[in-house]
């Protein structure tokens, strides 16, 4: 069996245990991206007609 080998992205050394621990590049959301996608999938909802022109959804913006 061959195990691959995982992608590092940044290695840190533990103060107490001297040992290496993998740390990732970002944590949390990104809550720009996220609002820019849920405005995106509104207004292809609209666009396409799914959400109705009378929905109080249509003047969000």
């Amino acid at each position: 069996m061959i195990v691959q080998q995982e992608k590092v992205t940044r290695r840190i050394l533990c103060r107490k245990c001297k040992s290496d621990q993998i740390v990732g590049n970002k944590r949390g959301y990104n809550f720009k991206r996220v609002f820019l996608i849920l405005f995106l999938m509104l207004a292809t909802l609209i666009a396409i007609g799914i959400v109705p022109r009378h929905s109080p959804l249509t003047n969000v913006t």
